[in-house]
Formats: C-alpha cells, structure tokens, sequence
C-alpha cells in the first residue's frame, strides 16, 4: 500500500468507486480532500488497495484515514492498511464511518478499540424543495434576508462559467479582505479554506462541479459550488458571499439549490466542524436529518 498526493487524474478512480458504493457522507466527496493536498495541517493522501480506494489526513501529529471507499474486498483493505500503519510505527485511526461500519471495522479487526460518534462532522441533510421555497413561517428570517437583497431589482443569478469564474476569484479576494477589514487576524483556519477554495476555482471544471455565481448590480457578490453524491443528493461543498452585502449569503444559497440541485431530493451542507455559529446558522435551516459519523482508533 502507497499513499500518494491526490491530483485531479484520481477523480476518475473515486467517481468509479463512488459508484459501485454509494456513500452520503460530504466526507467521500472528491471536492473534500484534493484542494486540501498541500496544506500542511491536512497534506491529503489517497491509496488503492484490493478493489477500493482509501484517504488519509495529517491530523494532530498523527494519521486520519478514512473508512474504505469502493466495491472491492472492504475486509482485506482493512487488514492491509493496518499492516502498512504497524510498519510505518502508526496507531490506526479510522474515521468518517457509519455506525455498520464502525462494527464491521471491529469485527474485521479484532483488538481493542476505543470508538465513539463524532458529532462535531455529523452532515446536515436537507430536503431540496425546503432551501429552495424556504416555505412557512420556520423560514421567514431566511426569506427576509433575501426579500432585502432583492428588493434592488437589479439582480442575477448565473451557472459558473469560462467567462465568470474570475468573478468568484474577486468574490473570495473580496471575502478575505472584508474579514480582517477590522483590524482582527485572519484565522488559520480560514485561510486554509481560502487556498481549498481557490483551488477548487482553478480546477472547476476538470473536476465536473456544479455552481453559480450571484451579481447585484452587475457586481458578483456571492458563489457557491457542489458535486452530485448520490442520485437523490448533491453536496454544496463551497460557498462564499461578501458579508457587507445584507441578503447575500441566503439569496445565493436558495439560488444555487434552485440552480444546480433541481433534479435532487436532498442537499448536503457538510459538518460544522463544532463551532457554534455554523451549527446555528444549519440549524435554522431546519435539516431533516444527520448523517452519523464514527471514529475508532486502537487502543493498544
């Protein structure tokens, strides 16, 4: 087993497999782990063993893998992988699995296991017609917020292109400056996320993405970008909207689900990584479910 910087040339590889085992999980997402393959604190990697694929994270001095992806012998990529951790003097630690995978990890592996749900990157599911209506009075602050951004008249909402991908490049230009326009520090974090986004920008349409960008007054304000998980369920994986513009972030969240998500049941809004606000602002938009994920790493 090699594990080797993730290019674009692997989409091929994980859509094949992402195909012969449907996962809803943002977690399997392509878009989630290459932009990330030269960040230091995540160096993204991807390895292929007896039929499936499988992807590491650098994290906290140690190795995040993720729970194998593909059609092939799932028991025996475990089993490799755990050899290949022991010869490089690695503790195993398996994570973004459901909680049947969680037990067939154990029973493919015995040994002591310390596992436990993460809900800190449970995903939010969404009905689509739901962030595409904003229906009832449970969404009326959401409807505000977009009733003020267009209530200008002058506005538009358009399928990302060769001729506007610049723009989303000014928005998140734009983005980063406004959030460090008070004098705070950028946080670590979020610069990370500005270099994955950049870089999805540059790779967008390679990597087959669905997306669109948000204008007012012919100036783009906003985008969002996702890709196709399943045959009911598309994954907004990137979203950026100026925060001086009132409505923005709303508007473009109901547009691109309107866009690009049509022929979906459900949206996927990924985690919330444990912070506060993003938990509140998924949860006001009233998710109909969570997509559990578990984590275990040996013991001993």
């Amino acid at each position: 087993m090699e594990f080797r910087p993730i290019a674009i040339p692997d989409r091929e590889l994980v859509r094949r497999c992402r195909a012969e085992d449907p996962h809803e999980a943002s977690d399997y997402a392509f878009t989630y782990h290459y932009p990330f393959v030269d960040i230091p604190r995540t160096e993204t990697r991807i390895a292929e063993s007896s039929g499936c694929v499988i992807f590491r994270w650098n994290e906290d001095g140690g190795f995040r893998h993720f729970f194998p992806l593909g059609g092939g012998d799932k028991r025996k990529a475990l089993a490799e992988l755990r050899d290949h951790c022991r010869r490089q003097g690695i503790r195993l630690r398996v994570s973004s699995m459901s909680a049947d995978e969680a037990a067939f990890l154990q029973d493919s592996l015995p040994g002591k296991w310390i596992v436990r749900a993460n809900r800190d990157e449970f995903d939010y599911v969404y009905r689509m017609r739901d962030l595409a209506d904003l229906p009832g009075r449970r969404y009326q602050s959401r409807r505000s917020f977009v009733n003020r951004f267009t209530s200008c008249g002058d506005w538009c909402y358009e399928p990302i292109a060769e001729g506007n991908v610049d723009d989303c490049r000014t928005v998140l230009r734009r983005w980063q400056e406004e959030k460090v326009a008070d004098g705070k520090p950028f946080p670590e974090t979020l610069a990370e996320e500005a270099v994955a986004t950049l870089r999805i920008l540059d790779g967008y349409f390679a990597l087959g993405l669905v997306g669109g960008v948000l204008r007012r007054c012919g100036e783009p304000v906003a985008f969002a970008i996702g890709e196709r998980l399943t045959p009911d369920m598309t994954l907004l994986a990137y979203e950026k909207a100026l925060p001086s513009v009132c409505g923005a972030f709303q508007t473009g969240d109901r547009e691109f689900v309107r866009l690009c998500c049509a022929d979906s049941a459900f949206v996927n809004r990924s985690w919330d990584e444990g912070m506060e606000g993003l938990r509140l602002m998924k949860t006001i938009y009233h998710p109909v479910r969570m997509i559990e994920k578990w984590v275990a790493e040996e013991s001993g």
